[in-house]
């Protein structure tokens, strides 16, 4: 019914999630005995649209234009495909400058610093512009902790939607 009334099988998918939480807690608190079972719906493989080189050389610089504080962050996501998280995540010992590569080993979710998303380091190589640009960006921050993103007063960023607002812009 729900997809008759014009839902997406995604959007069917996150109330069965939602309903089953309630379910198994409905459980756990002996109000009902037995967890029916729920079905996901199919889904549609997710579609991810790329940003071509023209188009990522176009964000760059409206952000630098506008928000030049956010290059080096926006360069480093363009660059490495890591995840927000990830990202304010990163710790000035993750990156090594010399080897020219970034190990993602951590990342914040809901304002906490934990493992990664599938519980896994990986490693990045950085390319010739993300060498300089962040070169550049360490000797300008003057890093006054381990964070190579953090908030204003050092420690890690608890509100990372605020990096959208340059986004509006470009």
């Amino acid at each position: 019914k729900k997809l008759e009334a014009g839902l997406k099988a995604s959007t069917v998918n996150n109330h069965i999630a939602v309903l089953r939480k309630l379910l198994a807690v409905a459980q756990e608190w002996e109000i009902i005995d037995v967890l029916p079972r729920l079905r996901r719906l199919k889904e549609d493989p997710p579609r991810f649209d790329w940003l071509r080189p023209e188009e990522s050389r176009r964000l760059l610089a409206a952000i630098e234009g506008q928000y030049p504080q956010w290059k080096a962050l926006f360069t480093m996501a363009l660059h490495t495909g890591l995840r927000r998280g990830e990202l304010f995540g990163l710790h000035w010992g993750d990156l090594d400058l010399h080897a020219r590569v970034v190990h993602a080993r951590y990342s914040v979710f809901r304002g906490r610093l934990g493992r990664t998303k599938n519980g896994r380091e990986r490693s990045v190589p950085l390319s010739n512009t993300l060498l300089t640009v962040m070169s550049q960006y360490q000797l300008a921050t003057q890093p006054k902790g381990d964070l190579v993103f953090p908030a204003a007063d050092g420690t890690v960023s608890k509100h990372q939607g605020h990096v959208n607002r340059p986004l509006h812009g470009a």
